[in-house]
């Protein structure tokens, strides 16, 4: 490259970077990327190979600000150019972390540049030209051919095979309810959740999953914009309609890289047919999208079971309530999954959704040898009766995790999940939880980015993805990714704690960080009081901390408090017999913070203590 005459468009593997106007671009297509990651990724173009440091990153983009709010930055902009080139800290191709040190480009870069009024024809746009040339003559060619009377269904078959390139990513955006009742959109919400479900079902299609989508419900954003954000090469949007007991969807597949309509089909039956519908759409979009069905797939779409449209009515409602969350919300889901059953005993997704009404109550709202016995019985029930329920088995696989101590039978559960659903971003999330509380944090991390890749701006994903990367020991991709969850959440409590808590690992930490997460936390979750107790007590805070859990102390006369929680304050605290005789409590109420004991940092001051080897026995870790 000149030294006087700086680069203006600079290109590695189908990306183009546009210096003068601050563009991202692939394959022509532009990439939404913010100003920071933008001008990081630039200066990694301007050395490609070369290490760049930490110390030039801060100096050259962020000269003024404090070692935490550059740190914290730097992460934050290396995630979001990762996740809009498609790359990976495991497996980079583009983006090499270099430990401690700093940064690295791998990939060539070339410097297409052009003076004013020049265009360099790209590869693939020669091959557009090509393709749009042959395109007209094909044309032109059918309309001679028609006109003479020659067959040309070959010929419109080989034009439908040349615009319609496979598909490795879609979104099914939230469909429209266009019955003109509000309270019908539970039904348009639940008709969407089964067409995820459905496809994700499909292990060579990365389907996004319910959390991120929903967040696009009633957007005006053009299909490629939607598509760009979620990184999908396709996405699927259509509408609803319910009158009396005729249900019509109708739905179409848009190629996000040109805005081009590849499908559209309307659907009309009864309420008792609404599976064999959906397994009709699945199907289809399958098809259009180029997948080579398993046949453990074909069996996954072949599920042509007729439903009592009351039943229907019921389990979609309890879902609707249960992805709402909060306590009254997830009582209500219960009722309306026990309604179901009620109705029709043998209803397996009924009986998983009783299970996970039960696993969300835990801990935060009911005590867990109330909960979770109701749960494992669910979940056991929901897999006796449809042993190909993908849902089921991760709701037996959470509750033998939290609740059994059963560390075998949970990673069964959750393997046969992930087997039976490749695309459930819920069972990618529960089984790396559980790697990371085994202490098995590189599997875990691993499972944890496949979760985030199918559920991109899911706050719970983001908010477990620190846990996982705390109970890893790596303080500083936690705080990254709480930093992403509380971009989606600014008032979410138990994040605020998190963060605070994972930065006063750190001595230097303390010194700049100045929020104080009780601004943050009420008295309504206990668990959220519980870890503002820890942080005080990390803060050297020792009378704000006592003060918590004298509250604490004062609410579990009334109601249930995971002791655990306050046991890592004890702890933190230095005080190790009220550690101790927490963490004792804890484990004779079976909370279901206990998996946790293995590799807690708010614990280590209490691993040589013998009482704390006996508890570590006593739930299943041999030393």
């Amino acid at each position: 490259m000149s030294a006087t005459t700086p680069p203006q468009t600079l290109r590695f593997a189908a990306f183009d970077v546009d210096l003068r106007v601050g563009e991202l671009r692939k394959s022509g297509v532009r990439i939404k990327l913010q100003e920071k990651p933008l001008k990081l990724l630039a200066l990694l173009l301007e050395h490609p190979g070369e290490l760049i440091t930490r110390d030039e990153l801060r100096e050259k983009l962020w000269p003024a600000d404090t070692f935490v709010d550059f740190d914290h930055s730097l992460g934050t902009a290396i995630a979001k150019l990762r996740q809009a080139l498609s790359d990976s800290a495991q497996n980079p191709r583009f983006v090499e972390t270099v430990p401690g040190r700093g940064y690295r480009f791998l990939a060539s870069v070339e410097n297409v540049s052009q003076t004013p009024g020049q265009a360099l024809p790209r590869a693939s746009q020669l091959q557009r030209l090509s393709f749009t040339i042959a395109v007209g003559l094909l044309v032109g060619a059918l309309l001679v051919g028609t006109f003479l009377g020659f067959d040309v269904g070959g010929a419109r078959q080989w034009l439908r095979r040349q615009s319609n390139r496979p598909m490795h990513s879609l979104a099914v955006l939230p469909l429209e309810n266009l019955s003109g009742d509000p309270s019908q959109e539970y039904f348009a919400d639940g008709m969407t959740d089964q067409l995820i479900t459905n496809l994700a079902q499909l292990g060579n299609v990365r389907v996004i999953s319910r959390t991120s989508v929903m967040q696009y419900k009633g957007t005006k954003k053009l299909l490629p914009q939607v598509a760009r954000e979620l990184n999908v090469d396709a996405v699927v949007e259509g509408s609803v309609v319910r009158s009396g007991q005729r249900v019509r969807i109708s739905a179409q597949l848009v190629d996000a890289a040109n805005d081009q309509h590849l499908w559209a089909q309307s659907y009309e039956r009864d309420s008792n047919d609404l599976l064999a519908l959906q397994s009709e759409m699945s199907r289809a979009i399958a098809e259009e999208i180029k997948l080579k069905l398993t046949p453990q797939e074909q069996k996954n779409l072949s599920k042509l079971a007729r439903v009592d449209p009351a039943v229907q009515e019921d389990y979609l409602r309890g879902r609707y309530h249960l992805n709402n969350g909060g306590s009254t919300e997830i009582r209500k889901a219960s009722e309306y999954f026990q309604r179901a059953i009620g109705k029709y005993p043998r209803d397996a997704r009924s009986y998983a959704g009783l299970a996970d009404s039960y696993l969300a109550l835990d801990d935060f709202y009911e005590a867990p040898w109330e909960t979770m016995p109701k749960a494992r019985e669910a979940a056991q029930k929901a897999v006796d009766l449809d042993p190909d329920l993908a849902e089921a088995h991760t709701s037996l696989g959470a509750v033998h995790f939290l609740h059994d101590w059963d560390w075998a039978g949970a990673e069964k559960e959750m393997k046969r999940a992930i087997e039976l659903n490749p695309g459930s971003s819920d069972a990618h999330m529960w089984y790396a939880e559980f790697l990371a509380q085994m202490g098995r944090s590189g599997q875990a991390i691993s499972e944890m980015q496949r979760a985030e890749a199918l559920d991109p701006l899911s706050l719970v994903v983001h908010g477990q993805a620190g846990w996982v990367f705390y109970l890893a020991r790596k303080e500083k991709e936690a705080i990254e990714e709480w930093g992403e969850a509380l971009d989606l959440a600014p008032n979410f409590a138990i994040l605020h704690t998190s963060v605070w808590a994972a930065y006063l690992q750190k001595a230097e930490f303390r010194k700049v960080l100045k929020e104080s997460p009780e601004e943050k936390v009420t008295d309504e979750s206990t668990v959220n009081l519980a870890a503002l107790a820890g942080s005080y007590a990390a803060a050297g805070k020792r009378t704000d901390a006592e003060r918590v859990l004298a509250k604490l102390n004062t609410i579990s006369k009334k109601r249930y408090v995971c002791a655990y929680e306050m046991g890592t304050a004890y702890a933190i605290l230095g005080d190790k017999d009220q550690a101790i005789a927490c963490l004792r409590k804890a484990y004779e109420a079976r909370s279901t913070c206990m998996p946790d004991l293995k590799v807690d940092p708010r614990l280590n001051s209490l691993r040589s203590d013998v009482r704390f080897q006996e508890l570590l026995r006593k739930v299943g870790f041999q030393q």
